[in-house]
């Protein structure tokens, strides 16, 4: 699951809201990307929806 992060900039508050949410709906773990957006990792596939585009 990704996050996109505008300009990259984020507060405390909002990565503890990450942190709850990758605890919730994944393994806990959040990874950056060299974009600076957040991904939260090793989701089951029951926990996503798919969005068509």
């Amino acid at each position: 699951m990704s996050l996109v992060v505008p300009a990259g900039i984020f507060t405390g508050t909002d990565l503890e809201r990450v942190a709850e949410l990758a605890k919730r709906y994944g393994s806990g773990e959040v990874s950056p990307s060299t974009y600076q957006n957040l991904y939260i990792v090793n989701v089951p596939k029951e926990n996503l929806t798919v969005r068509e585009t």
